[in-house]
């Protein structure tokens, strides 16, 4: 009997062998990436309009208020416009995972361009379905009518993917703003984008940006 193997008997074999070890090294990787992005986070991201002082304010119960820009300052030495309303960055985390880490570049501006204010604010955690709000204010926003142009959050989830939220507001007339929205998540050498997309909206803004009330 003929025990030697030709080269195609051994292609024959090692064609399948191939095929499942490939096969089995693609599952195990997408497996892995599939889990990831099960406990990915989603931050939901608008402005709010509140007093300086909260109390009466019917806002979700254990949201977290972080302190930024005058506001301690404000809340301590302003007692008498503590019922003033201005604007607060509220963020929701919609899951399924946490936020670690979070890094927050905020850019405030007068709704004529002739102001901006930058915040930088950090947040160790935040859990699913948690709120927090941000306030934007300074002692010199006072009569100011001032909009959000830019929030930008770094954060990791708990499998350590590096994620990049981004929303801008541009002013395209005197009626209306363009919003665009977007997530990515960081690879090594290139943004891997999870979604985008711009929209077209009426212009609003608050009016005074520590406006007393009567």
């Amino acid at each position: 009997m003929n025990t030697n193997m030709t080269t195609q008997d051994m292609i024959k074999i090692g064609i399948p062998l191939l095929t499942f070890f490939l096969g089995t090294l693609y599952s195990i990787f997408n497996n892995k990436r599939q889990q990831k992005k099960a406990i990915r986070a989603f931050p939901q991201v608008q402005e709010a309009y509140y007093p300086i002082d909260l109390k009466e304010v019917n806002i979700k119960e254990k949201t977290k208020v972080y302190m930024n820009g005058d506001y301690a300052k404000i809340s301590r030495k302003h007692t008498t416009i503590l019922n003033a309303e201005i604007i607060y960055l509220e963020v929701t985390n919609l899951g399924p995972g946490h936020m670690i880490n979070c890094n927050f570049s905020i850019k405030v501006s007068s709704t004529d361009d002739k102001k901006e204010w930058d915040f930088d604010v950090h947040v160790p955690l935040i859990k699913k379905d948690e709120t927090i709000l941000i306030p934007n204010v300074t002692e010199d926003m006072n009569q100011t009518e001032i909009i959000t142009k830019r929030v930008t959050i770094k954060y990791l989830t708990h499998a350590q993917e590096e994620m990049k939220y981004d929303m801008s507001l541009t002013k395209i007339g005197e009626d209306f703003t363009q919003i665009t929205d977007s997530l990515h998540v960081s690879r090594k050498f290139r943004q891997e984008k999870v979604f985008s997309y711009q929209g077209r909206n009426s212009l609003f803004v608050y009016l005074n940006g520590m406006k007393k009330k009567e």
